[in-house]
Parts: structure tokens; sequence; C-alpha cells
């Protein structure tokens, strides 16, 4: 498989759109969706969705900056909530006319498919050409509303994004369990009654005359199976049947755990499939059914589903390779009926040595998009610069902190699962950057059973001074996990610095400068030791040094020529960075401001008096000028294109910058060897 078929990566992104005076009503419904579509920081080896999600909304009642980049997926859905300040500001002058920014950048343009949510009975004159999603019908306490609105908004994106048709769900179950038949009969009195999911269930879904099993099979093939495991489930041949006829058709599939007692034998095929687990209680002899039971097996089904579809939308087979949506088990090799080994691609993590190893004996070859032929990696050093920055500027790129956390820990995760070295500058800020590398090794040396350390981290000069008990506490949690590298100062301030033995703060313009050259030192050492750089979002206002922190480790692995990657796509300074590159071929760019000496000395309280300082320490200070001649795709020294570089600076997800990342990789390694 061409590990690279990057076009395939990003069949769609979802925009979540919200107007500021919204916000409290509305970001339990979005955090909980994010949550449900994104990756599991603290299950990592699950198999979870990796959707690119953008937000579009504003600190105050102006329009929103961002705009989703509809060139980098094939499909863009925004879901807006839409309430009454939005209906409001159509009578506003434009930079507050949210009503006409959706009218013409959502709801006309073609590219995007706009879904509302309304909060209010208003909502539906920003669009009378379109159903909504109506949240200010429900009238239900906050738990159940917004597992309600998820269920709403993921079967949307099901439905537009990915198949372009209602999810149908097949309810197989045990006849001879009431708790099973009374469970199924609730699930499909709430579908028919309360969504726009089509169901199957063999009482009211065969017509009389009709030929029992060709009805059940067709009804699976194109449904998700929801098996209802009950204590006499697997004693049945229909519900035995039933399931491996799933398997058969590489459904989606999960299993409600619903045994009151024991099975005497389990099915074995009713097996590597999610298994939601839920209480089976009777009240004088009847079933008891909350609501809530209902809405997380339809959670469940349409997360495994859209899990499903996306794999292998992203991934397609080949001749050479069969990409299955789950770990390759018997039944899989059954179906290939070939004498010829066979070769598998599912989704990461990657199975355990020893079940891999009885797959092998099979004469099966298995792979992961993350363990692919990459062995060039192990011991490698990767440099990481990923930083964030102000929540205002977060806003207007369409990020916020998760999305970089997220983005750290699948960078962090990739490389260390091909046992390379990651090297970070340190972050000793409570919920820092560094905490997620940190957990990621562990994780790393968990899944390896390894004591080995994987992550260096460097600290300057008079950061690590700090007797602070929290960062006392933080650097006893890293022992044996992170390589700890403590930067002493330059020698042109040692005699500056003599006398210091304490941690200080940059509070002072001498300060600034001595905090300035050592964390220069530390870079150029760290970088030093760096084989490729990465780097996402940092700030361009409110840092400590002669310039933007990640700016300066962009300008130092320029200068050293080491191969440097930029996900501008994550905001930043970093997307700055991009935006001068691009300018200087592309005569529609401008020169990003942030990037001048005059808008510097401007926004940055003390920035003359530390070029001063620089000055009187007969030390060069840093000369944005030079940037331009700088800050061009030829520096990037990196194994890609000028067009594969674009696509890198406005890459949209995780998978997409990863694949860029490594087709570079694979380039220079291939030149080199």
């Amino acid at each position: 498989m061409n590990a690279f078929n990057i076009s395939d990566l990003n069949p769609l992104q979802i925009v979540f759109l919200w107007h500021p005076d919204d916000t409290k009503k509305v970001n339990p419904i979005i955090n909980y969706a994010r949550k449900m579509l994104s990756p599991d920081a603290k299950h990592p080896f699950s198999h979870s969705i990796h959707l690119p999600i953008r937000l579009c909304s504003s600190m105050d009642a102006h329009i929103p900056v961002f705009l989703p980049d509809i060139k980098h997926a094939k499909k863009t859905l925004v879901f807006a909530f839409v309430g009454d300040s939005i209906i409001a500001s159509g009578t506003l002058k434009d930079d507050k006319n949210w009503f006409h920014f959706i009218q013409k950048n959502i709801i006309k343009e073609n590219s995007i498919k706009f879904i509302g949510i309304a909060l209010s009975n208003n909502a539906y004159k920003l669009d009378n050409a379109n159903n909504f999603i109506r949240m200010n019908d429900y009238e239900d306490d906050p738990s159940i509303l917004v597992m309600k609105l998820f269920i709403a908004i993921a079967h949307q994106i099901y439905r537009y994004g990915l198949e372009d048709k209602a999810l149908k769900l097949f309810l197989s179950h045990a006849k001879a369990d009431v708790f099973g038949v009374e469970l199924t009969r609730k699930i499909k009195r709430y579908v028919d009654e309360h969504s726009d999911m089509l169901n199957f269930y063999d009482v009211t879904s065969i017509e009389p005359g009709a030929n029992f099993w060709k009805r059940i099979e067709n009804a699976i093939s194109d449904s998700t199976f929801i098996a209802i495991r009950t204590d006499h489930y697997t004693d049945s041949y229909w519900c035995q049947k039933e399931v491996l006829e799933a398997k058969k058709q590489s459904r989606p599939m999960i299993e409600v755990n619903a045994l009151s007692s024991m099975e005497d034998r389990s099915f074995p095929f009713l097996q590597n499939i999610p298994v939601l687990r839920i209480p089976v209680a009777f009240e004088e002899g009847k079933s008891k059914i909350d609501e809530s039971v209902i809405l997380q097996i339809l959670a469940t089904s349409l997360i495994e589903t859209l899990r499903y579809h996306l794999f292998l939308h992203q991934h397609p087979s080949n001749n050479q390779i069969i990409t299955v949506a789950r770990p390759p088990e018997l039944y899989d090799i059954y179906k290939a009926k070939t004498e010829e080994p066979v070769s598998f691609f599912y989704p990461y993590p990657e199975l355990y040595p020893d079940e891999l190893e009885i797959l092998q004996q099979q004469q099966v070859k298995v792979s992961t998009p993350y363990t692919m032929d990459f062995s060039y990696l192990s011991g490698k050093k990767i440099g990481i610069s990923i930083s964030d920055f102000p929540k205002e500027d977060m806003i207007s790129s369409g990020v916020d902190k998760k999305i970089q956390e997220l983005l750290m820990s699948e960078i962090a995760g990739f490389f260390l699962g091909h046992k390379a070295t990651l090297i970070y500058g340190g972050d000793l800020r409570d919920n820092g950057f560094t905490k997620y590398l940190r957990n990621e090794a562990m994780i790393l040396q968990d899944r390896f059973k390894t004591g080995e350390v994987f992550c260096r981290n460097y600290f300057a000069w008079p950061i690590y001074l700090s007797e602070n008990q929290s960062i006392k506490a933080w650097r006893a949690s890293c022992l044996n996990v992170l390589d700890l590298q403590d930067v002493e100062a330059p020698t042109d301030i040692q005699d500056l610095a003599k006398d210091i033995k304490d941690f200080f703060q940059p509070d002072t313009t001498e300060h600034a400068y001595l905090w300035a050259r050592s964390l220069t030192h530390m870079r150029e050492k760290m970088i030093s030791e760096c084989d490729i750089r990465v780097t996402a979002g940092g700030k361009w206002i409110g840092y400590a040094g002669c310039m933007p922190g990640i700016l300066e480790e962009v300008l130092i692995a320029i200068k050293k020529k080491k191969p440097l990657y930029l996900l501008g796509g994550f905001g930043g300074i970093t997307q700055k960075i991009c935006q001068a590159i691009e300018s200087k071929d592309d005569d529609t760019i401008d020169f990003p401001e942030e990037l001048t000496y005059s808008w510097q000395k401007g926004h940055i309280l003390g920035y003359e008096a530390l070029k001063e300082e620089y000055v009187k320490n007969s030390r060069n200070f840093f000369s944005h000028e030079s940037l331009k001649d700088m800050l061009v795709f030829d520096s990037l020294n990196n194994g890609l294109s000028k067009e594969e570089n674009i696509q890198l600076f406005h890459a949209i997800s995780f998978a997409e910058a990863i694949s860029l990342i490594m087709k570079g990789q694979e380039r220079l390694h291939n030149s080199n060897s």
C-alpha cells in the first residue's frame, strides 16, 4: 500500500460555529461532541476517531476571523448553533453582522454543507430552505440533552460526510430473553419516534411471504449491527448466523452486554468489536430501561460506525493489501480464501506481540498507518516545537489548546512508536506541553515493557533553578521517563550571572537580557542534537527572549540546515512563518506584520530597551530584515516539494501532517542510502 495516499486522508472536516453570546449554552454540547469524536488521551491504545475539528466563533460580537479551508478536505460540514443573537445581527453593520457572514461564507458556499442547530424559534430565518436540528424543542436535563444532540450531530456526519444516506441499525437479539426483547423494542421505538435513523427489527421488518433469511442478509448488508447479548444470545442458532453474516459482510458492529447471570460458552466470532456494558435491572417482574441506556447504545453505535467508515475512506484496499477497520481475525483470514500470504492493513494501535505471532504463523502480514516500514526512524532525534498562544489568536485560527494537545500526543506517539528519541525545550507550567510528552513516554515504556528513556527535555538557566514544590514534584514524576537536561548560562553572560544562585523572573531589562541569551544558548544546543524539527503553534506576543521562541528555533534550524516541517494549519507564529515563506513567491499573500520590527517594537513592552541591552553587551540583536531572505522554501531542507510544503503549511488533520512529514523523511532517507 502507498503509505502516502494523502488525498484520501481528509474525507471530511467538522466545524462548530456559534455566537459568543451563546457560549455558555453550547459549550457543554461542543465539548461532549469533541470528546466523542477525538482520540481519548486516557485510553491511548483504543480505536479512536480522528476527525479534523475546527472552531468558528469570536471573543466579542464581531464576526469570526476564521473560515474553514475547504481545499484540504473532500467535504466540510459546518454545525452552526443559531440563536437570537445571530438572527438579530442581521440589522447590524458588516463587522458584527453574523447573519450575512454565515449566509455568504457558509450557506451559499457550494463546498460546505451547512447544518443548523436551532437555539430559538427565530433560528430558521437564517436558512428557510433546510431543516435544523431542533435543540430549542428539547426539554431535558443537561446530561440527556448533550447525548441527544451528539446523536443528532453524529448521524448528520455519517449522512452528509461519509455515506450520503441515513444510518440503518440491525437489532440482533434472542427471543428467549425477556429483557433483550424489551430492550430491542425500546431502541426501535426511540429511533422511530426521535431520530431520522432507520432500523431493522425482524418482527416488524419482514413482510408475510418474504424469504426470512434473504431479508436478513439484505438488511445486514447496509446496516450497523447491534448484538444485544443476553443470557441466551449465543445459544441461538439465528443469532450466531446473524453475527457470522455481519462479519462476512464486514459491517460495523457493537455488542450490548446485558448478561444477567452467565452463558456456558461465548461465541468466538462475537469478539474483536466494541462492547458496551449496560445495567440489567427489574422492578416487579418488569425490566427497567432508562432513556440514558438507549442513548448510550445509539451513541456507541454511531461512534463505531463513523470510525469504521472513516478508516475505510482514508485507506481503501488495493491488489496488494486488504484494509480492515478492525484488527484482523480468524474470519478475515477465512474470507481471503488464498494459499498465498495475505496482508492486512488495520487501524492503530498495533496488536501485542503474542497475538501478532499467532497471525504470522497463519502466513498473515499486518500493518497499521503508524507501523509501516519506518525502521530508519529508530534512534533518530526528533525535535518538537509545539507551543500554545493567546486564546484570541487561537480562535482566529479555528483551534484551541485541546487541539494542540492532541497534535502533540499524536506526533509524539507516532515517533515514539518507532523508537525515535523526542527532544523538546522545557515547559514547566502546570499542564504545559512537556506533561503530554512525559505521558506519551510512560505509555511507550509500558507498551514495549522497557525502561529505556526515549524523551529528552531541555531547560535553560535560570528556569531550572526554580525551587517551587510543584516543579520538584513534576521533576520527580519524570525520573526514568524523561532525560532532563539543564543547560547552564552561556559563557558571555557568566560574569553577569555568577552571583545569581536563585531563580528570577525577566522583570528588569538586565534580567530580560540574561533570559534571552540563555534561551538562545539552550535552543542552539538542543537543535544541534536534532535530526529533524517539527513545529506548530507558538506565541508572537508575551514571550521571553529576543524574539518569539518558535521563530528563534526555526531560524536556528535553518542555519544548521536541519530538515524542518512547519504545521501552519494549527495556528500561532508557525502559521505566520508559513505565510512569510509563501509571500516570497505569491504576490497575493502579504508578509505578516507580526514578524516586522515595527510591529514587535509597538506591541512588546521593553523591546527597544532589550535591543539596547544587546548593543551594550556587544551582542548582535535579531535582524527582522533578514527574515525575508531566510524564510524561503529552499531553507526547509525537508525532502518535500514546494507544493507539498504548502500542503503541509495548511494541513488540518494529524494524519495528513504526519504523512507529509514521513513523505519528506522517506525521500531524504532514500537519497542518503
